[in-house]
């Protein structure tokens, strides 16, 4: 049980143990994704066409910042688009055999692992920024 109160603040590198991306892997790869053609018929599919991704891409590319939610938050038009982006690479990264290794998530996950009422008294908030 985790008796001191404990905040953890998580980004996108607390689950890179997993295999996926940290957030300037992230954006690396949203902006590969312009320049592969491949992924045109996954675009299409959710009804964008592949110089949408394009335009996105490059506005990602100048904007300055290896955030794709600092980009999403202010270019609002690429909303969309740039949920599918995240979602193609995150989905591309998933790797079952890394979802079972230990590290950190099973460390906490053990020390918060008791009896239902002792559980409800542990001192962890956690706040996600993924």
């Amino acid at each position: 049980m985790i008796t001191e109160p404990t905040v953890f603040i998580l980004g996108a590198g607390a689950s890179a143990p997993y295999g996926l991306p940290t957030g300037e892997q992230l954006r690396d790869k949203i902006l590969e994704l312009s320049t592969n053609d491949s992924y045109q018929g996954l675009f299409e599919t959710c009804g964008h066409d592949l110089s949408e991704l394009k335009k996105f891409t490059e506005a990602f590319r100048m904007s300055g910042t290896s955030s794709i939610d600092a980009v999403l938050e202010h270019r609002s038009e690429f909303l969309e688009i740039g949920k599918i982006a995240i979602t193609i690479i995150l989905i591309g990264c998933e790797d079952e055999p890394k979802l079972h290794i230990g590290d950190w998530y099973r460390y906490i996950f053990a020390k918060l692992n008791t009896t239902f009422e002792e559980f409800l008294q542990n001192k962890l908030s956690i706040l996600t920024f993924n």
